[in-house]
Formats: structure tokens, C-alpha cells, sequence
């Protein structure tokens, strides 16, 4: 969203779906983890508008947190 213009612009989708996730921005990129399917890291890149997948978890994380110390 940009409040400049009020205006909305899709952006690269998540591989797949997320609910009860947790997600964080570090070093300018936006980390999505845990939920309740699936169970893994992904990445999301604003300059080249796509996601990577990171990492699996090695538990389930649902209604998790985060916070960037």
C-alpha cells in the first residue's frame, strides 16, 4: 500500500498458504516462519519481488511471535 497515492499493488505471492505464521523484516527483506501448514522459512526480496524458501523448522510454530533484538 502506498499512502502517498492510495493506491495498492500485488506483490509476489508466499509458495503457499499461511495462517498463525509469525514474521519479521532483518536487513530489509521480510522472513515469514512457523504456521500451522507448512512449517518452514521463507524469504521476501523487494528488489526482485520474490520469495525463497529459507528453511525447515525442526518443530511446528504456531501462534509464535517474533521479535529482531
Amino acid at each position: 500500500y502506498d499512502p502517498d497515492t492510495n493506491t495498492w499493488t500485488r506483490l509476489a505471492s508466499l509458495h503457499l498458504g499461511r495462517s498463525h505464521h509469525a514474521s519479521e523484516v532483518i536487513n530489509g527483506k521480510l522472513y515469514v516462519f512457523g504456521g500451522i501448514v507448512p512449517n518452514g522459512v521463507e524469504v521476501y526480496s523487494p528488489l526482485s519481488n520474490s520469495w525463497a524458501r529459507v528453511a525447515d523448522l525442526h518443530c511446528v510454530l504456531d501462534e509464535c511471535a517474533a521479535v529482531v533484538l
